[in-house]
């Protein structure tokens, strides 16, 4: 009897895995016929089938690189940003910064938060802190909360920017209401160098720019 109910399992469990193949190999199917078309949302997903493997298709970064590649062409903006990564971490292609920076900043400028922050940390590991500010300032508006820690900092120490503790509390504002528990300490060491009606008017200025933020 158990070797029975064993033997039942068993044929279930193939039969599920089986349909789920089935499934894969259709949904492979439109998605090649999708990108033959020039479809990018087609390509996109092309590429992240090969980039990272899905049931039993083997992954095979260079196969899924090119697929992105041909997506991020087309104006995919998260292709490009995964074309940035992949240049970034050598995946699917050789490690190359210069490449990285150029599809982050592609990216970026259609509005990605998280292409704006990488973009800005490229430059500031190169020491170009005001290309760095002014893309820090860009992904924090997009509500990204590294962005709005790292914008206060800049502010902070006058880095890319003009030295400016009402700034660097504002931005420190944002990102602790966003939820960052580094930013609620920061922000409040910050107040230390601010008069009431500074940090009135800091307190005020937060939380408009917060709503504005939320409400995107």
């Amino acid at each position: 009897m158990k070797v029975l109910i064993s033997i039942l399992l068993l044929l279930i469990s193939f039969s599920i895995h089986a349909e789920l193949s089935d499934k894969t190999t259709e949904f492979i199917r439109i998605m090649e016929v999708g990108s033959e078309k020039g479809n990018p949302v087609a390509k996109f997903h092309l590429g992240n089938v090969y980039m990272y493997g899905l049931e039993s298709v083997p992954i095979d970064q260079k196969k899924g690189f090119s697929y992105l590649l041909e997506a991020a062409e087309l104006g995919h903006t998260q292709a490009q940003y995964n074309v940035a990564a992949s240049y970034k971490l050598g995946e699917g292609v050789p490690q190359n910064s210069n490449m990285a920076l150029n599809w982050y900043l592609e990216a970026a400028k259609q509005d990605h938060h998280q292409a704006q922050l990488q973009a800005a940390l490229i430059y500031y590991n190169d020491k170009k802190y005001s290309k760095a500010v002014k893309l820090y300032k860009q992904s924090a508006n997009n509500g990204n909360i590294n962005a709005q820690l790292l914008l206060g900092g800049a502010y902070q120490y006058g880095q890319g920017v003009p030295q400016n503790y009402k700034s660097a509390y504002i931005w420190y504002s944002i990102a602790a209401a966003s939820g960052d528990s580094e930013s609620s300490e920061l922000r409040d060491n910050i107040s230390k160098k601010l008069d009431s009606n500074a940090l009135s008017e800091a307190q005020s200025k937060a939380s408009e720019i917060f709503e504005s933020i939320s409400e995107k």
